[in-house]
């Protein structure tokens, strides 16, 4: 994983300098990526790699310092995996069958 964050911070930082679109472009793309997949999971439970990912993004982001561009971007992984969780959730409680009453 320590291979991963240093070329993916090298990547954030050189498109930062290069410019904000670039970076935004950058970071987009890189979320893509982490996020793409098929998801496994139990209704009404999390999925474990949106859990993974972001405990991992947190534990990354809590060692960064506060407004850097690599910490932007773990937040917004952390921020992008909570979404996705809670869709999930909410997802598979609306796919529940009505009840009688």
């Amino acid at each position: 994983m320590s291979d991963q964050v240093d070329f993916v911070t090298a990547l954030l930082k050189a498109a930062f300098r290069l410019s904000e679109a670039l970076y935004r472009r950058t970071g987009g793309n890189l979320q893509a990526v982490v996020f793409s997949g098929v998801r496994w999971g139990t209704p009404g439970r999390s999925y474990a790699e949106g859990v993974d990912i972001g405990e991992r993004a947190q534990r990354v982001h809590a060692g960064l310092p506060w407004g850097s561009v690599v910490g932007l971007f773990c937040k917004s992984l952390v921020d992008r995996a909570q979404h996705d969780i809670d869709r999930a959730v909410a997802d598979d409680l609306n796919l529940d069958p009505p009840r009688d009453p």
